[in-house]
């Protein structure tokens, strides 16, 4: 398995490795985020309500809140003990050091696109280091009517792309470096969706041209973030 996973990840910039993740460990980031959710925005916040009480909020821009809430489960126990597994098995499949850069989820949310990335490589946001990233899901799988990020496969092949223009969409927006000549750069390669089940991880490479994509579904999309560096 682990000799496959390397191949794709080199061959195509990604991999996903399946049914790694127990559903404990799920359970645990799952358990951990409602429970942020609940003390910061002091809701009665379920697995059944999480959705449209989020989708409330982002409705009336209480962004504060709901990022105290984002880096109060990233934080805890849950997320990294999968950075901590994902540790171990990047190790055994890259035969590399690695130590955790920070943990954490995107969220994709129908009608808003506050959070959502444009096309870019994770090498933009950590220029001076070498790095490896994972994603998962653990509310919910993760397909293309929710929104899930798509790849520029075997874009990893063009290296570190300097030539970028900076895209934030308003003040509490992520920030995405997008290639200025993405254009030309998408004829070249083809978009794949990331469609993974629950248990499943996609490692992917730091060169690699992503984005995340609009959910359609009237779930929010929740996706686990791993981002590690070789040491």
């Amino acid at each position: 398995m682990n000799k496959k996973v390397k191949y794709k990840y080199f061959n195509d910039g990604y991999a996903i490795i399946k049914n790694f993740l127990s559903y404990s460990d799920l359970k645990a980031c799952r358990d951990q985020m409602i429970k942020s959710y609940k003390k910061i925005l002091n809701k009665d916040i379920n697995y059944q309500n999480i959705d449209e009480i989020l989708k409330s909020h982002e409705e009336k821009k209480d962004w504060d809140k709901m990022y105290s809430a984002f880096n109060h489960a990233r934080n805890s126990k849950a997320f990294k003990k999968i950075s901590k597994k994902l540790m171990i098995l990047g190790k055994e499949i890259f035969d590399i050091k690695l130590k955790s850069i920070t943990t954490g989820y995107a969220i994709g949310i129908k009608s808003s696109n506050r959070t959502s990335y444009l096309w870019h490589q994770e090498k933009s946001y950590y220029s001076n280091l070498n790095t490896i990233h994972y994603h998962f899901p653990f509310m919910r799988p993760l397909n293309k009517k929710c929104g899930t990020m798509s790849f520029l496969k075997k874009s990893h092949v063009m290296g570190h792309i300097k030539n970028l223009y900076n895209k934030q969409k308003h003040s509490k927006s992520v920030y995405s470096f997008v290639p200025k000549d993405i254009k030309e750069i998408k004829k070249n390669f083809s978009e794949k969706f990331l469609n993974i089940q629950m248990g499943d991880v996609c490692v992917f490479h730091e060169n690699i041209i992503h984005r995340s994509n609009a959910n359609k579904s009237n779930k929010i999309r929740f996706a686990g973030i791993v981002r590690q560096q070789v040491v």
